[in-house]
């Protein structure tokens, strides 16, 4: 009788043992998720800074033209695909047009043989530009998906609140 109660003890202590370890290998296990998470946020955030670097950049260069870089109807689709790389037909306003393209349109929506850029390491990213020609100045946005919720690393799904920004002022 004192063995079989004995038996039923350590029966319990190792179920009990059992049961915290599997909760503390879950939560591990959610541990790494937030973590994957935050490194994609991070890199997406990174790659943002970049593409503003970028287009500011090609502003500056082409500052006499900065009514051309306004992006509101502006899209990767609808661009006609002339390529102004070293081009001396182009003009200032194809030009900005051509650099709004190569700077936030993803690489499978250009050319082929042109290099990937920061659009294509964002998710859903959108460049958004508002040139202020009073001042000769601009603000820049970029706006992308980020994985926010729990909830979007249980399901699968994208959280629709998850819209990040950077925004910068610059003056040319």
């Amino acid at each position: 009788m004192q063995m079989s109660r004995l038996r039923a003890f350590s029966m319990i202590e190792v179920l009990v043992t059992l049961a915290i370890s599997i909760i503390g290998l879950l939560g591990i296990s959610m541990m790494q998720l937030n973590i994957n998470k935050a490194t994609i946020d991070s890199g997406a955030r990174s790659h943002a800074i970049w593409m503003i670097d970028e287009i500011t950049n090609k502003m500056y260069a082409n500052w006499d033209n900065l009514q051309q870089y306004k992006t509101e109807s502006f899209t990767c689709s609808g661009y006609d695909g002339t390529i102004c790389q070293g081009d001396t037909a182009c003009t200032g306003a194809k030009m900005a047009k051509y650099d709004i393209w190569t700077s936030s349109c993803p690489a499978a929506a250009k050319e082929a043989n042109l290099n990937k850029n920061a659009a294509d390491f964002i998710p859903d990213a959108k460049l958004i530009i508002e040139p202020h020609a009073t001042n000769r100045s601009a603000k820049i946005t970029v706006q992308w998906t980020s994985r926010v919720s729990s909830d979007s690393d249980l399901g699968g799904a994208k959280d629709p609140g998850g819209t990040v920004s950077i925004s910068r002022d610059i003056q040319l």
